[in-house]
């Protein structure tokens, strides 16, 4: 991927919702796995796949406030 594409993903208004509502879903929030593999079961703890996908540092407040003004406009 070009260099300057990376940008695009931090444009895109979907991110900010997305992000937010998966936060706020899966904080602090222990998972089950309905099979015991671990092929099937990535991980049973919601902070770490926050972690996992980039999603632990974000803020919520920020997210809502860039989503409401995309809305907005």
């Amino acid at each position: 991927m070009p260099p300057g594409y990376n940008l695009l993903f931090y444009i895109n208004p979907v991110f900010y919702g997305f992000s937010a509502i998966t936060k706020v879903l899966l904080q602090n929030v222990r998972l089950k796995c309905e099979n015991e593999s671990t092929l099937n079961c990535i991980s049973t703890d919601g902070n770490a796949v926050l972690a996992r996908f980039g999603f632990d540092t974000i803020n919520i407040y920020e997210n809502l406030a860039v989503s409401l003004a995309v809305i907005k406009d």
